[in-house]
């Protein structure tokens, strides 16, 4: 009962320490009985606390929009990518620098992280299951990437011995929209005299789970 008849005083005692900070509100204030037992300095400072409080966020919700685009359609050229690449096409060309950013949008949603082809049998043979990450060691350093175990890489047999092969792309660094280690960094530094470019393709490694 007592509660009851001090709750127009609370109210009141509220109203006046929030100053106009509940007619810039979109609603007003639900004012809690519990608080009759605080001192009215505590409720004159919670009142000027929301003022400021609603005051940064209209003042953030005047720079900031919520994001509108749920879902946006592929392109002619991505789509041509996602549904048509094969082993038949070597090259695409790109001569739309709009294009090419929307194309590096879905390779990178494609390819977000540096990535290792095994074989099932290399993975078998290490223990290691797909997505799983891998470390790769060669004479000169060590990287990890993620195991894409797949069909694609098959063991040799070379004089009686099965020798396994695996693939890297080299496409990862430490800038760029996806990062990653850097492939080449396990080979040695050569470059082709023609043209200057790393000419190292092929080379011994270990392969062992991360």
């Amino acid at each position: 009962m007592d509660a009851l008849l001090g709750r127009p005083r609370l109210v009141d005692a509220a109203d006046r320490a929030a100053g106009d900070f509940l007619q810039r509100a979109p609603r007003r204030l639900r004012v809690d009985d519990a608080a009759a037992e605080d001192p009215g300095a505590h409720r004159v400072t919670d009142g000027r606390y929301l003022g400021r409080t609603w005051d940064e966020v209209r003042a953030r919700a005047g720079r900031e929009r919520a994001p509108a685009l749920l879902h946006r359609e592929l392109g002619l050229v991505q789509r041509l990518l996602r549904d048509l690449l094969s082993d038949d096409v070597a090259t695409i060309r790109l001569d739309n620098e709009r294009e090419f950013h929307r194309t590096l949008d879905l390779v990178n949603e494609l390819q977000p992280e540096l990535f290792i082809e095994i074989s099932p049998e290399l993975a078998k043979e290490k223990g290691i299951k797909n997505l799983d990450w891998c470390k790769i060691t060669s004479p000169r350093t060590q990287i990890r990437a993620k195991a894409l175990v797949t069909r694609r890489m098959r063991p040799f047999t070379i004089d009686g011995k099965v020798i396994h092969q695996v693939g890297m792309p080299w496409h990862w660094g430490y800038e760029g929209l996806t990062t990653g280690d850097v492939v080449n960094e396990l080979t040695s530094l050569i470059a082709d005299p023609n043209v200057s470019m790393h000419e190292g393709k092929a080379f011994v490694c270990n392969v062992e789970k991360a």
